[in-house]
């Protein structure tokens, strides 16, 4: 239970033992007036840092007792363009900085989030994430699968059949693993399309689809990206022991499940490897025994992750290597997934909620291990994509959940691996 310092006094004769309660405020100067009272009953204290505090609270930092600079943790609102008061996030970068040379034991604790960063413009049909059933369901296994594959689609239904007969494909035993396809909002009728095709085309894998309804609907670019919800509810009907996540238009081959399987059982997080389709080329000609991988895909982003696939031995010796955390195809313990606490409903615009939940991971101390798995990419429509096909569009959505991001811990080598994203 949360209690403002303005109410602390009106409050203090109703708490009690029994509950763990928090002061939050923006005022650290009153603040500071608070240590005569016995304050046992707060877990924490929130402080918002604004432009009209952070020099005081540099200033006046070593005025609060030890026992009382334990409980805080600091909270940086995002900001919207038209609002002043906020920090930037060149200045929560100064912020951090000058506090920590002022005191050296400054830990990460007092800048990581323990919720998601209030986001005004988050919708009303965005704030829970409910329990869906499944609307249409495949099962010929009793026993519990070993690998549950968490597929979001979004009017992408040709794409996401094509994926599943791949899927239905693999060497791996049937009962080893399970589908879960998240219909996100689509209004390109691909729930009953899934339904009307999966047995007329012989699917036999353990299927799930589940519809996650949209009350406004959204198209691309318009700031209602919620990929991490829908994966959310997926993982929610999961029952194996590893996830599986992936996009509606990525193509497994034959023997991939069962390698990433192998690969899980040594590593904690794999990291698919994905090559992209060249626009005419179809998915049957993967098959073909003439396929030419360098000839026939292509990488985007000036090599981005071309580059990582020839050095991802090395991925643990990065810096930040929760930086190649990406969920068009990424393997991991849903334990471990689940402790992290899954994808934040924050992350509005395109890009960054896959990040963030891979700088979790990192900070969880889990290994992560690029796979020898090859994965394809269907060639997407011009419509489908989420910028448009514009490197400056995808820049400005990136800069956006970027500073998203980097708000939720404040860590300095967020801010100076991602310049380019947090500086405009």
């Amino acid at each position: 239970l949360q209690v403002h310092i303005d109410n602390f006094h009106a409050y203090k004769s109703k708490l009690n033992s029994s509950q763990a309660y928090q002061i939050v405020t923006d005022n650290y100067l009153k603040l500071l007036k608070l240590e005569k009272h016995d304050l046992s009953l707060f877990s924490s204290i929130l402080i918002i840092v604004k432009k009209s505090n952070y020099k005081k609270i540099i200033r006046h930092w070593f005025k609060l007792s030890f026992k009382l600079r334990q409980k805080i943790k600091f909270y940086f609102a995002q900001r919207e363009k038209s609002e002043v008061g906020y920090l930037s996030c060149y200045q929560i970068y100064h912020f951090r900085k000058k506090l920590s040379l002022i005191d050296p034991k400054i830990k990460d604790k007092y800048f990581t989030s323990d919720v998601d960063i209030f986001e005004p413009r988050v919708p009303h049909d965005m704030e829970l994430e409910a329990f869906y059933e499944p609307i249409f369901s495949n099962h010929n296994i009793k026993n519990k699968p070993e690998l549950s594959i968490i597929i979001p689609s979004y009017n992408n239904k040709n794409e996401v059949l094509q994926t599943l007969k791949f899927l239905n494909n693999q060497s791996l035993a049937k009962e080893k693993y399970e589908i879960i396809c998240v219909d996100d909002g689509s209004t390109d009728g691909t729930t009953n399309f899934i339904q009307n095709n999966f047995k007329k085309l012989g699917y036999t894998v353990n299927f799930n689809l589940i519809k996650f309804p949209r009350i406004i609907p959204r198209s691309p670019g318009d700031k209602r990206f919620r990929a991490g919800l829908a994966r959310n509810v997926g993982v929610k009907q999961a029952t194996g022991k590893y996830l599986l996540f992936c996009d509606a238009d990525i193509i497994f081959m034959k023997e991939a499940l069962k390698k990433i399987i192998l690969e899980l059982q040594s590593n904690d997080v794999i990291q698919i490897q994905r090559h992209y389709l060249n626009h005419g080329v179809k998915p049957s000609r993967i098959n073909k025994p003439d396929f030419d991988i360098e000839k026939n895909t292509f990488h985007p982003n000036n090599g981005y992750w071309k580059d990582f696939y020839n050095d991802g031995n090395n991925w643990m010796n990065y810096k930040c290597p929760w930086k190649y955390i990406c969920t068009f195809g990424l393997a991991l313990k849903k334990e471990d997934f689940q402790l992290a606490g899954g994808f934040r409903k924050v992350f509005l615009n395109y890009g960054f909620e896959d990040t963030d939940l891979g700088y979790r991971l990192f900070k969880m101390n889990k290994i992560f291990k690029l796979s020898n798995v090859r994965a394809y990419h269907q060639f997407g429509k011009y419509e489908r994509n989420e910028y448009a096909h514009s490197s400056f569009k995808r820049h400005n959505l990136l800069s956006t959940t970027a500073k998203i991001f980097y708000r939720h811990y404040a860590d300095p080598n967020i801010y100076e691996e991602l310049p380019s994203f947090l500086r405009v």
